[in-house]
């Protein structure tokens, strides 16, 4: 039998069942302490605040998820983390609709206890870096393939994470919305979100294979998640970049704006022999490690680029994609890096469409005075790149 569980910071009691307004729950803790099951739905009082990782136990059933939103009248309760790791999290679970809730993730202190990049981590090194810290995170393990995640009609700011590129760890270790999945995860949709202000990367979905710790090039797609839709959302002034999607077979980037990616960078020193030591090499909205992703209705603006340029290009077909990577009827403009960038070092890589796109004083900004970049590596060049009607 399904249940209705309320929460309200002010007129709720650990006491009470939680399975009505009048008889609300007040902490996160009778959260933590329910397993929850398919059709329930865990509601937060609007107007509401509450500090702390939020994680829900419990997984839905195909057309039965669980649900994690709000009740009532006014603003979308808000959920803190207070410099945790995630606002809220879930962890090998499937089946869960999280909708209609503020997350920001604010820490008394930025920095924390880490290492400035790999050699450093190896030598011992440790040194203060910017705290790693996300919005909503998700995470599955084994090789189960789990499915069913939306994620819609949040408001997602002041992500205090990181934008630090090399360290240890870095600025892929988080962002507004964090999925890294090992076991592959199907039918994940991200749309129409506020994603905003922010010290992180806006949107990561690796839905398989565990994001960056696997060999992009040479991993099998077996493990890859299917079905991944970003659609709708608005993502404006992040730390780093807008959109990263990997580990995807048959993806859609769809009617998505990115203003301002990279515009909330935190300066990070130099690391001596490190590569890639000039910050970090960022992009609009990209794919990696995916096959057959459609990006189409984007709009991608003022991608930051840094004093050495390399990417930060408004779009990006990165290592080991397969198949063909379309892009149909979007709009950049005023990106100093450019409008593409493909960099796939995969034979596998059929084909690039680049369609029926506009773009306006795109490259403007760039020392290399590039509108399009095309780098390919020497014996694995993607056998046809289709760029017409634009």
């Amino acid at each position: 039998m399904t249940a209705d569980y309320y929460l309200s910071p002010l007129t709720g009691d650990d006491a009470e069942c939680g399975t009505s307004p009048d008889a609300a729950w007040q902490p996160l803790a009778r959260v933590h302490a329910t397993t929850f099951q398919p059709g329930d739905r865990i509601l937060l009082k609007a107007g509401g605040s509450w500090k702390g990782t939020l994680h829900p136990l419990g997984s839905g059933t195909a057309g039965v998820p669980i649900t994690l939103g709000s009740y009532g009248d006014g603003p979308k309760p808000v959920i803190d983390g207070g410099g945790t790791e995630a606002a809220v999290w879930l962890e090998d679970q499937q089946h869960w609709v999280i909708e209609n809730l503020e997350i920001r993730n604010t820490a008394a202190e930025r920095m924390v206890k880490g290492f400035l990049s790999a050699k450093h981590k190896a030598e011992g090194k440790e040194t203060e870096v910017p705290g790693v810290r996300s919005g909503i995170a998700v995470r599955a393990h084994g090789t189960k393939r789990l499915a069913g995640l939306r994620i819609s009609n949040c408001d997602i700011h002041t992500i205090q994470g990181t934008s630090w590129r090399l360290a240890q760890p870095g600025m892929y270790d988080n962002a507004g919305v964090h999925i890294n999945t090992e076991a592959p995860f199907d039918d994940v949709v991200i749309e129409s979100n506020q994603i905003h202000d922010l010290d992180t990367i806006g949107i990561i979905a690796w839905v398989g294979t565990g994001g960056k710790e696997h060999d992009w090039l040479a991993q099998d797609t077996c493990p890859w998640g299917r079905g991944l839709i970003v659609r709708g959302n608005r993502i404006v002034k992040t730390g780093a970049d807008g959109i990263i999607v990997g580990s995807s077979d048959g993806a859609l980037i769809d009617g998505n704006v990115c203003f301002d990616a990279g515009a909330n960078a935190m300066e990070q020193p130099v690391v001596s022999g490190d590569p890639h030591q000039d910050v970090m090499h960022i992009a609009g909205i990209w794919c990696i490690a995916s096959r057959d992703a459609v990006f189409q209705h984007n709009e991608v603006a003022r991608v930051r680029v840094f004093d050495h340029p390399a990417d930060s290009e408004a779009f990006d077909v990165d290592m080991g994609c397969r198949g063909t990577i379309s892009f149909r009827h979007n709009h950049t403009h005023d990106n100093p890096g450019g409008t593409l960038l493909i960099m796939n070092w995969n034979p596998n890589l059929e084909r690039v469409i680049y369609h029926e796109n506009t773009s306006r004083n795109d490259g403007s900004g760039n020392k290399l005075g590039r509108q399009f970049a095309i780098i390919e590596h020497p014996g694995q060049m993607c056998q046809h790149v289709d760029i017409d009607n634009n």
